[in-house]
């Protein structure tokens, strides 16, 4: 398959395509509309992915389904391997307009398979209906963790955009509102206006995010602890609190095995 990169040459109409992604930690990258819908899934780590003013943390064996003529970003802390089916603009008006998945069924591995690539080029239809039969039938995971964000004009937008993606940087309250050029008081206040919870409340739900990208890398609980400036045991009560699951028990349910950190 043919490496990829975010903003692909627009596809001819009648065309599905399978193609790979990596993406370094600390990148952003832009996905400007398109003619033709993908369904991303994430096959090492774990990205933000932002529609709007709305971004979703998505982990390994998950999945998102992003509509044709929608911009979205992906935001990666540390590091994410994508797969993506695209899917041609004459089979891109489905019934499915947004889908987020925590795990992607049998199914849907499948039809990202390299194996598949054959069904695409004898039958790009009939992919695209099996793809969006799945999307309706899936349900989204209840850990779901989403952020607000702020405008792209917005004074906060420049510091949010930077403590998705260095998220063990000092983000002290004072440190960030030093970053930002306010007081911790005006700070605060911009969150709660723009996104309607406090900076430390918004922070928290970066770090979650974060923790489990890492985590889904195969990076050492401990590791990820000091990273994002916690002690283990408090980074799992953290974690525990957020997600439902203790670290460790996260990691066997995602089908993780935690080791050294990749290069």
């Amino acid at each position: 398959m043919s490496a990829s990169l975010p903003n692909s040459p627009p596809m001819s109409d009648d065309v599905c395509r399978l193609s790979d992604l990596r993406l370094g930690p600390g990148t952003r990258h832009d996905i400007a509309p398109d003619t033709g819908g993908r369904f991303v899934q994430v096959q090492s780590g774990g990205v933000w992915i932002a529609s709007a003013r709305r971004a979703y943390c998505v982990t390994l064996g998950g999945g998102m389904w992003l509509p044709a003529s929608i911009a979205h970003r992906l935001y990666v802390p540390y590091g994410a391997a994508l797969r993506e089916l695209r899917i041609a603009p004459a089979f891109s008006d489905g019934p499915v307009h947004s889908a987020r998945i925590a795990r992607c069924s049998a199914m849907l591995a499948s039809l990202l398979s390299e194996s598949a690539s054959q069904a695409l080029a004898r039958s790009p239809a009939a992919v695209a209906s099996l793809l969006f039969g799945e999307l309706e039938a899936a349900r989204e995971g209840a850990w779901e963790i989403a952020l607000d964000m702020p405008s792209s004009s917005s004074r906060i937008a420049a510091l949010c955009d930077a403590m998705i993606l260095d998220p063990g940087r000092d983000t002290r309250l004072e440190a960030l509102a030093d970053r930002a050029c306010v007081s911790v008081r005006t700070l605060h206040r911009l969150f709660v206006d723009e996104l309607g919870v406090g900076a430390g409340r918004w922070r928290r739900t970066v770090l979650t995010g974060a923790a489990m990208g890492a985590l889904a890398l195969g990076m050492p609980v401990s590791v990820v602890a000091r990273e994002l400036g916690f002690t283990p045991s408090a980074f799992s009560t953290f974690f525990k609190s957020h997600v439902g699951w203790a670290p460790n028990h996260w990691l066997a349910n995602q089908g993780v095995k935690a080791g050294p950190r990749p290069v």
